[in-house]
């Protein structure tokens, strides 16, 4: 029989490898979280100098019931730059779900974010159940932040969407279409755009984000080559590709992809990408580049998550569709002066960038 006493404390930098074993054994995180070497992964979002921002929950015996963490991440939020935090991973073991522990660890999580300099927490909620959780501690509900997906095999999306007789009745056409689609990408010119991959950001790549603030009032930042660097290669498990966009003779922005496993699909996932939304030729340039990735390395889709009107605009143009899956943009306000409480969805930018998976 479960009991409702447990003891709630700061995950410390030694609990790494338990914290991602128990995550892992969460059924909603069990295909998506596993383990690394060291408990990197959960480093990189977590440690916080000599301390961390996640806090776990024990029973009696001393093992971990409940984890909830809050990494850091600069924004800006008009002409200011301040600290955000990104609720992450929170995970209640199945036989404590029924006691007050969940409400418990994220009043203390929350509580604690007041005290640590995080101006305010924002969150991709898409888990049943979780907007009105987040509702319920004063996050207002921006919106909502769709995925775009572009099928780069006809065939494995039809095996998504049909019934396994259905799949066989039109495979003989699917075959067909396929080759005729695969080509028609393939065909795609770089309409003079160049993807260069780098292993590091400078400071031109990062002053190309004035693209975003120009359009934006509320965005992670990326004005920084160091907040660029450690968000995309201070964690060597998570494998980012980045690239400098060069359009004509001049530096245009950058995008950042990664290879992954989504929903079942191979993906070439978009993970972040900073240059005009409004250049049609330059965004063509790049999503023709990506796709063509993308083929040469057999993936099945290529995904990016974005709330931006434009950019959504030039993903539909290049043959991208709404996916099914999408997210809400939730915000705790903290600083009345921020204006974060009578935000609309236009006000942000948001991208896998705020993501704890992707």
């Amino acid at each position: 029989m479960v009991t409702s006493t447990w003891a709630i404390s700061e995950a410390a930098l030694t609990d790494a490898e338990n914290a991602e074993a128990f995550l892992a054994g969460i059924p909603e995180f069990s295909e998506t979280l596993h383990p690394t070497p060291g408990g990197r992964n959960w480093r990189w979002l977590f440690a916080t100098g000599d301390g961390t921002g996640a806090l776990v929950a024990r029973d009696a015996t001393g093992a971990a019931i409940a984890h909830y963490g809050l990494f850091r991440l600069p924004y800006r939020a008009g002409d200011r730059e301040v600290v955000a935090a990104v609720a992450s991973q929170l995970a209640v073991a199945p036989s404590y779900r029924k006691t007050p522990l969940a409400l418990d660890l994220s009043s203390r999580l929350y509580a604690a974010a007041r005290t640590n300099g995080i101006a305010f927490v924002t969150g991709l909620a898409n888990r049943a159940g979780l907007l009105e959780f987040h509702k319920a501690f004063g996050f207002r509900d921006i919106g909502e932040v769709p995925v775009f997906a572009k099928p780069i095999s006809l065939r494995s999306a039809a095996r998504a969407a049909l019934s396994s007789g259905a799949l066989r009745a039109v495979s003989p056409l699917l075959r067909a279409a396929d080759v005729a689609w695969r080509a028609m990408l393939g065909a795609a010119g770089s309409h003079g755009v160049r993807l260069d991959r780098v292993e590091r950001f400078d400071d031109a790549m990062a002053a190309t984000a004035v693209h975003i603030a120009r359009r934006h009032r509320y965005h992670a930042r990326r004005d920084s080559a160091g907040i660029l660097n450690e968000r995309f290669f201070g964690n060597e498990t998570r494998e980012y590709a980045c690239y400098a966009l060069t359009a004509g003779a001049g530096l245009a922005g950058f995008v950042v992809l990664r290879s992954m496993e989504m929903k079942g699909f191979r993906t070439l996932a978009i993970v972040d990408a900073s240059f005009d939304f409004d250049d049609r030729r330059i965004a063509r340039g790049v999503l023709s580049a990506v796709t063509a990735m993308a083929l040469e390395a057999d993936a099945e889709l290529v995904a990016m998550l974005t709330n931006s009107a434009a950019l959504g605009r030039r993903l539909r143009e290049n043959y991208f569709m709404r996916a099914p899956e999408s997210f809400r943009l939730v915000v705790l306000p903290r600083d009345p002066s921020l204006g974060l409480a009578s935000s609309r969805l236009e006000d942000w930018f948001v991208t896998w960038m705020e993501h704890d998976y992707v």
